[in-house]
């Protein structure tokens, strides 16, 4: 797959249009759902060496650019 025909041809003019119709905020780049899958696997309860294994990229990576950002810390009631 040729990343910068995927992004010209068929990314930008789709995420802009849904943009335009308010159904997304602004237009972000298809690199932005790396970010979202990898945050939404380690929310799920996937397991921080799957998602490392499926993206392709260390353990280390994860926890210090998404496990510390995914992180929704449960306040109990007092």
């Amino acid at each position: 797959m040729n990343y910068t025909n995927f992004q010209t041809r068929f990314w930008r003019p789709i995420v802009k249009e849904l943009a335009e119709q308010g159904h997304v905020a602004f237009y972000l780049t298809q690199y932005h759902t790396r970010h979202t899958w990898i945050t939404g696997a380690l929310e799920a309860g996937v397991s921080v060496q799957d998602v490392s294994y499926l993206v392709r990229v260390s353990t280390a990576i994860i926890y210090k650019h998404y496990a510390a950002r995914a992180r929704r810390p449960i306040i109990p009631e007092f």
